[in-house]
């Protein structure tokens, strides 16, 4: 009996090492299509974008934990629910609102002003 338990246990670990693996490496590829877009729109402030970018990814860690404690109510099922279906559902509906801009031909000097404004407003 025990040894159908075991058996049965490392094939459900198994499948969860499957998921995750598959997740990861989107998440990656993911990460690079965004950063790369951006970086093509804004060549003249690559440093400044992707330390954008990276602090999103740590602003939406903190979401995805709001949203599994008060939301989902440390539901394990719904928050897969809402991994499998609801990240893919968004990520389609904004993909129509998102184009690739032509990139800058100069830098401006106004540019500066916005970044040092939000920077004191810290």
């Amino acid at each position: 009996m025990s040894y159908n338990l075991y058996r049965l246990h490392s094939s459900l670990l198994l499948q969860i090492w499957a998921a995750l693996v598959v997740a990861t490496n989107s998440n990656t590829w993911f990460g690079t299509a965004v950063l790369v877009t951006n970086m093509r729109n804004f060549p003249f402030s690559r440093g400044t974008v992707s330390g954008i970018l990276k602090g999103y990814a740590g602003i939406a860690a903190a979401v995805y934990t709001v949203i599994y404690i008060l939301v989902l109510k440390d539901s394990d099922s719904k928050l897969l629910l809402l991994l499998t279906l609801g990240i893919p559902i968004l990520c389609l509906a904004m993909m129509y609102f998102i184009r690739p801009c032509a990139p800058a031909s100069g830098e401006e000097s106004s540019d500066h002003v916005h970044f040092i404004f939000s920077q004191v407003s810290k």
